[in-house]
């Protein structure tokens, strides 16, 4: 809601009547929510459209509540992420996850001893499969969803490069995860794109829909 009431006072006190705006969503079912218009009621009508996709609310319903980013330290190998996420299974009294699995919790010294921590070794070592194997799958979505982002800015910008005058994009979103350092990694095309703005002389600046 902050940020909607922050375009559109832009739109009612900043815009001149040369200027050219277009309204894009860069996923959902509308891709275009409006072609380029000085006319500030169809600007504000579309801004109107626009609806919050929060990413974060998305991880409450995940095994172990994993974040996207323990997911994409986890896919890098590192173990403190990977440890702390192992914590909250044991803590939850299993190592439920998207198999749909329940294994006990580790036993401790007992009748059968030395089958029952056989049986907790490969109890801590399934449960950190799991685990990883959960943080792939994130992975892969997040670098689907930013590949989708990409695509969708490297058309709006080679739109824009015939386009006389000063040429700006802002960029509002919660995150732009380019899986840097996992084997989804998209740095390179995030690149080429950056590139694409710079023949076509527009000049990018993103804002967190989150605030500071």
């Amino acid at each position: 809601l902050r940020a909607r009431k922050a375009f559109a006072e832009y739109i009612n006190t900043k815009l001149t009547p040369t200027d050219m705006v277009a309204l894009i969503s860069t996923s959902g079912a509308m891709a275009s929510l409006q072609q380029f218009t000085a006319d500030k009621q169809l600007l504000l009508s579309g801004l109107n459209r626009i609806g919050a996709r929060n990413t974060n609310a998305t991880t409450k319903g995940r095994p172990w509540n994993m974040t996207d980013d323990e997911a994409l330290r986890i896919d890098k190998g590192d173990f403190t992420a990977l440890n702390r996420v192992k914590s909250r299974a044991q803590a939850e009294g299993s190592d439920q996850g998207p198999t749909r699995t329940i294994a006990d919790e580790a036993a401790g010294p007992g009748v059968e001893g030395v089958k029952m921590q056989a049986k907790s070794d490969d109890e801590r070592d399934s449960t950190e499969q799991r685990i990883k194997n959960f943080a792939r799958a994130i992975v892969s979505e997040i670098s689907r969803n930013s590949q989708n982002n990409i695509e969708t800015l490297k058309s709006i910008f080679k739109g824009m490069s015939d386009l006389p005058g000063r040429k700006i994009v802002v960029l509002m979103t919660e995150a732009f995860g380019t899986a840097g350092g996992t084997s989804e990694d998209l740095n390179n095309k995030l690149t080429s794109l950056i590139e694409v703005a710079r023949r076509g002389g527009i000049s990018v600046y993103a804002l967190d829909a989150g605030g500071l």
